[in-house]
């Protein structure tokens, strides 16, 4: 992979529970935030070159994630126990001022290099070539749905094999 594409995949998976947890407690159906989460990543990614290196990932994302979350709201017009405004200043809150910590770096590493080369393949494609889903989707002969699934797989993959590893050091 891409320096570019690397980082990309490393910061979205040590963010990423993070950016989950926003998103649930906006929509608060399990389905409605996977599908949100994916919209997020595939918007991430797009503007992914607007990031500035060094600043802030997590804030970046979770507002990401806080406009895509509320949009889905508004387009699905779901009835919800909470406010629009009262979620927006949940989103707000809950984008801490986190920082990057160089052991989930080093875990994320040596996961990675534990994927099947399937799974590294379809991470490269998606991100390091700079194609939408969609045209990845084609590409493979299969339904985008399943695309995001497996995405949705390899990320949490990612994200379990990190805990693992930080919980084996001590460092989690």
């Amino acid at each position: 992979m891409s320096n570019r594409s690397d980082e990309f995949v490393e910061l979205l998976t040590l963010h990423q529970s993070q950016i989950f947890a926003l998103i649930m407690a906006m929509v608060q159906r399990l389905d409605d935030a996977e599908d949100v989460m994916q919209e997020t990543v595939a918007a991430m990614w797009k503007d992914y070159a607007k990031f500035e290196p060094g600043s802030n990932f997590a804030a970046w994302a979770c507002t990401t994630a806080k406009h895509r979350a509320l949009q889905h709201l508004q387009n699905n017009r779901r009835q919800t126990l909470l406010s629009e405004d009262y979620l927006a200043d949940l989103a707000d809150r809950q984008q801490d001022d986190s920082s990057y910590y160089p052991a989930r770096q080093s875990a994320l590493a040596e996961c990675t290099k534990k994927l099947r080369e399937k799974d590294a393949d379809l991470l490269r494609r998606c991100y390091e070539r700079d194609q939408s889903v969609g045209v990845v989707a084609k590409q493979l002969g299969r339904p985008l749905g399943s695309v995001y699934d497996s995405l949705y797989r390899i990320r949490r993959t990612l994200h379990e094999c990190i805990n693992r590893v930080l919980a084996r050091e001590g460092s989690a």
